[in-house]
């Protein structure tokens, strides 16, 4: 039991690097490591007592199979990939900066209101007829 949770988190950590060095969209990864995920449990089946280097050598290590998905994607794609990624990124920047400007704005108003506003008090004053 213990080996098949060793298999089980070094296959993880396989997964996460190989999901990190894809270049393209999450439809494309999503579908390609859920077949690599597959072919994989299909191997472990065929074969009872694989080890995760069995897995490795039979499928490449992360870097060969990044790189094998990367050539076969065209160098367009990247590329449009790439600018539509700093494209996204730049404009949640822009939205953050503008945020940040409307709060800031709004904090200054408010207490240069709070500042300038007059206070009225409404005091009586009562006289008190005292006999003697």
């Amino acid at each position: 039991m213990l080996a098949r949770n060793d298999i089980n988190i070094n296959l993880k950590k396989y997964y996460r690097q190989i999901r990190n060095g894809i270049l393209c969209d999450h439809n494309k990864k999503k579908k390609f490591l859920n077949d690599l995920k597959t072919n994989i449990n299909d191997f472990k089946l065929t074969n009872q007592n694989t080890t995760f280097s069995d897995i490795v050598n039979h499928f490449g290590a992360p870097e060969d199979i990044i790189n094998n998905f990367n050539v076969v994607l065209d160098e367009i794609y990247i590329k449009k990939y790439n600018k539509n990624k700093i494209f996204k990124a730049s404009i949640l920047i822009f939205l953050i900066i503008i945020i940040i400007a409307i709060v800031s704005i709004a904090t200054i108003i408010v207490t240069n209101n709070h500042r300038n506003a007059m206070y009225y008090f409404d005091e009586t004053i009562s006289s008190m007829n005292s006999e003697i």
